[in-house]
């Protein structure tokens, strides 16, 4: 052990007895893989995006949530039902989701927390027990307001999810 103990490989690739379990905030929307660039804010942070139950039918408690943003700044879910072509930018700000689309829109909401990286916030989408919603997919990503932002606009954002109900 004190030999090698500390370099054990198993350690770095965190392999039985050291791995550990995930962390909330390492959580991507459930079924649905991340995509597209995210953009930092103050301090280098990152938005994260959050979901923690599944985009079933009938699911009348789905959230989203965005973690490690500016405290008390506005936030944007933008959503669309197509993606954005890959390098779509406006003012430096990478989009996952298509904001030319008749389908883009928005739900604002004020972020919780003070300071940089410490912001979160919540939003509540039930999803209706209506089987022709089956297989519907929706792009999500979270836009938030941040003037340290290194994009010429004064946004940070998340990457992008493609959340689809089964």
């Amino acid at each position: 052990f004190l030999l090698n103990g500390l370099t054990d490989p198993r350690v770095a690739q965190e392999l039985f007895p050291f791995d550990r379990p995930t962390l909330r905030s390492e959580v991507n929307p459930f079924g649905s893989p991340n995509f597209g660039l995210p953009l930092a804010g103050s301090g280098g942070v990152t938005p994260i995006m959050l979901a923690f139950e599944p985009t079933n039918l009938g699911n009348s408690d789905y959230r989203l949530g965005v973690t490690t943003t500016r405290g008390a700044t506005s936030a944007y879910l933008m959503y669309s039902d197509l993606p954005a072509a890959p390098g779509t930018q406006f003012g430096g700000v990478p989009f996952a989701v298509d904001p030319t689309h008749s389908s883009f829109n928005y739900v604002s909401v004020l972020t919780a927390g003070a300071g940089v990286g410490d912001g979160y916030a919540t939003l509540h989408f039930p999803i209706p027990n209506q089987p022709f919603l089956a297989g519907f997919t929706r792009f999500v990503q979270w836009l938030v307001y941040d003037d340290q932002s290194a994009a010429a606009w004064d946004y940070s954002i998340s990457r992008g999810a493609a959340l689809t109900v089964f």
